[in-house]
């Protein structure tokens, strides 16, 4: 944050650069979004109709210098740490590489290991675990690489990797509003569960259910 308020402020001005810091120190304290529960069955994959260079593979100890590498890219290189992290959790995951270069990335953890998850901590309830489920999340391709349907190819072969591993449906979620996403999960038989709203007051998220709007007939 100190580097990017040291540029702000050599183009813009101190002062704005110090009304811009402010602005985002508060949205880092307080801010609020509705995401949207998803589950999809695994016994009903659809293959894509068209394949691309893209190539998937577990994510592995090794895939993190070239994961650092896409952070920078995307201008967030903490979220180093919280790789590592996730890793000595015994979290698992997959790693897509075009060319070499790796484009994109996707956690996930057993069902039964779901406390081993962050998200649990936030999520509780909301998440129905059964034998036999997994949770996904985390899901990200950089955007020059999202065309041509390497997105839902990515998803295949995930979706394809845990039903092979033995699991039967997987959990996960999308920011509601977030319509380009929401598309490519339908798309691909992710059904909405449920809508929650997520406040995150000084680092600590809390969900909570929204509620349902009746309609009524004219």
């Amino acid at each position: 944050m100190i580097g990017r308020f040291r540029r702000y402020a050599r183009e813009n001005g101190a002062r704005a650069a110090v009304a811009k810091t402010a602005s985002e120190l508060r949205r880092r304290a307080f801010s609020e979004n509705r995401i949207t529960i998803l589950l999809k069955d695994l016994d009903s994959i659809s293959v894509p109709r068209r394949r691309s260079e893209l190539e998937v593979a577990p994510l592995e100890p090794g895939d993190l210098e070239g994961l650092s590498e896409l952070n920078r890219r995307r201008g967030r290189p903490a979220v180093d740490r919280r790789f590592r992290d996730s890793l000595d959790r015994g979290l698992r995951g997959f790693v897509g590489t075009i060319g070499g270069e790796a484009v994109g990335y996707y956690w996930w953890v057993e069902g039964d290991r779901i406390e081993a998850h962050p998200d649990h901590r936030w999520l509780g309830d909301s998440l129905q675990i059964e034998p036999g489920d997994a949770y996904g999340s985390d899901f990200y391709l950089l955007p020059d690489s999202r065309g041509g349907g390497v997105a839902n190819e990515f998803l295949y072969r995930i979706e394809s990797s845990i039903a092979a591993a033995g699991f039967t449906r997987i959990w996960g979620y999308v920011e509601s509003g977030n319509r380009e996403a929401r598309w490519l999960y339908s798309s691909r038989g992710y059904q909405p569960i449920r809508d929650l709203s997520v406040r995150l007051i000084f680092s600590r998220r809390r969900a909570t259910a929204v509620p349902e709007v009746e309609s009524t007939a004219a």
